[in-house]
């Protein structure tokens, strides 16, 4: 009798175990075919194609990110073919080519850019950095004067202008303009500037008129270029030139008392 309970007993444990065990086996089998499925579904995401917008998104994301800059603005090219501009990008490239003095480039990029947005103040700040880094003193001084019309006491725009002036040999403009940046509200460092290229404009003034025999002008100039330094020796020289010209012109005269 002890033997058959024993007996009975195995026999229902393996049915138990039997049970147990086909019943893990199919929980194991549901859950191999749920993971297969979100697998599947996660490669149809990963494999579905980028439009050629997002491709050229894409491809200009990573090449800023890699400083290839070069790369970047011809997919922004690209993207301009679709008929999409990206300003915000054309203007972070045209920044970058402006720093690394690369003026042709920074101005194809903000140009795009103004294009869409005309009165975008940092574009055109831009632009007139890379017209004046490039030479084109022209376009600086109507882009500066472009956002003078936006933004009337911005700073930078004055003393850039003044120094466009300056490097075309526009010397009396050049001195309207350094006397309208120094009414602002410059910096220390940006008023030295400023009146460094003051005096050198008004000695460079005075010096014209003095060739062109005009003393009385030249002395006015060499007067207001000794007034921003004092005991500069140039100034002085230029000055007693114009004083030795003007007197020897009243004693060929015979106005003595004038050329006294």
């Amino acid at each position: 009798r002890p033997i058959m309970v024993s007996g009975i007993f195995i026999v229902i444990l393996s049915i138990l175990i039997y049970s147990m065990s086909d019943k893990e086996a199919n929980h194991w089998k549901r859950a191999g075919t749920d993971r297969i499925s979100l697998s599947e579904k996660e490669v149809s995401v990963s494999n579905n194609p980028l439009t050629e917008t997002e491709k050229h998104i894409k491809l200009l994301n990573n090449y800023m990110i890699c400083k290839d800059y070069i790369s970047a603005r011809k997919e922004l090219h690209k993207l301009l073919d679709l008929n999409i501009i990206k300003s915000d990008k054309f203007i972070e490239l045209g920044e970058i080519f402006l720093q690394n003095k690369d003026y042709k480039n920074s101005l194809d990029c903000v140009e795009h850019a103004l294009k869409k947005e005309p009165s975008n103040i940092k574009a055109l700040r831009i632009a007139a950095g890379a017209y004046l880094g490039g030479g084109n003193y022209k376009n600086a001084i109507e882009t500066n004067k472009k956002i003078l019309s936006l933004q009337p006491s911005d700073r930078e725009s004055s003393m850039n202008i003044a120094l466009a002036y300056y490097r075309q040999k526009g010397y009396k403009f050049s001195i309207t303009w350094s006397e309208k940046a120094l009414a602002l509200n410059l910096t220390e460092g940006e008023k030295k500037a400023v009146n460094s290229m003051l005096f050198d404009s008004l000695l460079n003034q005075g010096r014209l008129m003095a060739a062109d025999k005009k003393y009385r002008e030249g002395e006015k100039y060499f007067l207001e270029a000794l007034n921003i330094k004092k005991n500069n020796i140039s100034a002085r020289k230029e000055l007693a030139l114009c004083y030795l010209h003007i007197g020897t012109g009243y004693l060929d005269k015979k106005n003595y008392k004038e050329g006294k």
